[in-house]
């Protein structure tokens, strides 16, 4: 008898400190249904991509709604409301269901519930009732709560920064759902939660300290009975109750081994934390360090993909007083773009760019919508990007500038060749981000540097004011050095 399973989800990273908060509008603009879905994710590698092409034929698969935001601050309640109906009208309506594949971050928040995810999964826990297996995939950086561990049935998180393994671990969620469906058994949910959280600076998964510890958790994946096994690092930069790490392990088999494997790398994990605090360059140290060829200025404070506006110029006002012309940068500020546009190309301009403000005299070199394509590897698997009416500005200092309407994560080196502009003809590349880039623009790099600017995704999270944080949480408070674990199973 065939299987019907639907797909959906909502994805949102929220920082609490970003001042730009999601709108019903916001959520309006990005809502896809049906059809639509699987058009905006073919051919990419994205989990949306990894469910539809790893569902197998027996199934019937119906995609239902997707919603996924660039990051930014907190959905107002007007917009988490909208999510809310959207998700659950669609379960409705479209059901009955054996199944659901449900993509999520796990660190969206809205100003009213600190645990948006959570609260999403456990309202469609309730509408489909115990019986319908819930799989689902979420980011490496949630905040996974217990609310969240116990509406699901099989939970996979990415072991990859930048996360090129978004679609792997959407297939290996849907293998899972597919065998509990055709052997009739519900698995179990190991879960860890580790007090700490991981500078960003730490978090790249090729280097320690995350290498070894996600090692461990690739062991783990292939012990008997195993259906998924993930070590979420957490999102620091939302000030929650439950930020923080987190080993989650999916099994059918023996629960005391499942429990033994996490307890293992929930220790690994501490006994490391104090390499989780690594310290990054100042721009001008940054910029005095140079080596030759082309370097990576990977701009910490101002990281698009962790709620960032996109719109400092602080790493670009640097290389214009080192007298670094060969620099191209991207800024989200949508006046200056629009102003460009309409000058047209050729045009001579003075302009006022991002934050701190910037005058500066420029040139339009290129136009365009702002709209192109990657076929990867990119992070999280996006293949097509849409960051509005952009333009190429050559300023007369002789950096090179684009400027975008939208902020669209750094994760492609298309938004710039698509105005023309290429990374190896600089010394300097300026990214919004920090490990988002590295998958597509680190082959276009001699080196890659990570400067320490201010702004709310800040490496040193001590320069950010907490309130509802979790206490105690290294790097802010010590508080047991062994290290026993508090374990749950469900």
């Amino acid at each position: 008898m065939s299987s019907r399973v639907g797909v959906l989800g909502f994805f949102h990273e929220s920082n609490t400190f970003a001042g730009r908060h999601v709108t019903e509008a916001d959520v309006r603009a990005a809502c896809r249904h049906g059809g639509a879905i699987a058009a905006e994710h073919a051919g990419a590698g994205t989990v949306v991509a990894g469910y539809l092409d790893a569902a197998p034929k027996s199934w019937e698969t119906v995609p239902l709604v997707y919603v996924e935001l660039v990051p930014c601050g907190p959905l107002e309640p007007p917009a988490a409301a909208r999510i809310e109906v959207m998700l659950r009208t669609a379960v409705r309506d479209g059901g009955p269901f054996d199944a659901l594949l449900i993509c999520l971050h796990g660190s969206a928040a809205s100003t009213m519930e600190p645990d948006l995810d959570g609260a999403l999964l456990a309202a469609i826990r309730a509408d489909v009732g115990p019986d319908v297996l819930l799989g689902v995939t979420l980011d490496l950086h949630a905040n996974v709560t217990t609310r969240l561990v116990d509406a699901a049935d099989v939970i996979a998180g990415y072991r990859t920064n930048p996360h090129i393994d978004a679609r792997v671990r959407a297939a290996e969620v849907t293998r899972a759902i597919e065998g509990c469906l055709e052997e009739g058994v519900r698995p179990s949910v190991v879960d860890i939660p580790v007090p700490a959280t991981v500078h960003i600076l730490a978090q790249g998964t090729s280097t320690a300290p995350m290498a070894p510890l996600m090692a461990a958790v690739d062991d783990a994946a292939s012990a008997e009975g195993v259906l998924a096994a993930s070590l979420f690092q957490g999102f620091p930069w939302a000030d929650t109750p439950d930020i923080g790490m987190r080993v989650v392990l999916t099994t059918r088999g023996d629960r005391t081994e499942a429990e033994q494997l996490a307890v293992g790398i929930a220790q690994q994990c501490w006994g490391a934390r104090e390499d989780f605090v690594p310290r990054a360059l100042s721009p001008r140290d940054a910029l005095g360090a140079l080596g030759h060829g082309t370097t990576l200025l990977l701009d910490i404070g101002d990281n698009i993909g962790a709620g960032a506006p996109g719109n400092s110029t602080r790493l670009l006002h640097a290389a214009i007083d080192a007298g670094e012309r060969a620099t191209v940068a991207v800024l989200a500020d949508p006046r200056a773009a629009v102003v460009a546009a309409a000058a047209g190309v050729g045009a001579v301009l003075e302009l006022t760019l991002g934050e701190p403000p910037l005058p500066v005299a420029a040139t339009v070199l290129a136009i365009s919508d702002g709209r192109y394509e990657d076929t990867g590897p990119t992070h999280v698997g996006h293949r097509y990007f849409d960051a509005g009416t952009s333009a190429a500005l050559e300023l007369s200092t002789g950096q090179h500038v684009v400027v975008c309407s939208r902020p669209v994560m750094p994760s492609s080196v298309q938004q710039l060749r698509a105005l023309g502009l290429h990374p190896r003809d600089h010394r300097l590349v300026c990214a919004k981000g920090v490990h988002s880039p590295l998958a597509s623009y680190g082959p276009h790099a001699d080196h890659v540097v990570f400067v320490d600017t201010p702004g709310v995704t800040a490496n040193d999270l001590s320069r950010l004011t907490y309130r509802n944080r979790p206490i105690p949480l290294f790097p802010f408070e010590d508080p047991d050095p062994a290290l026993t674990p508090r374990k749950r199973t469900r």
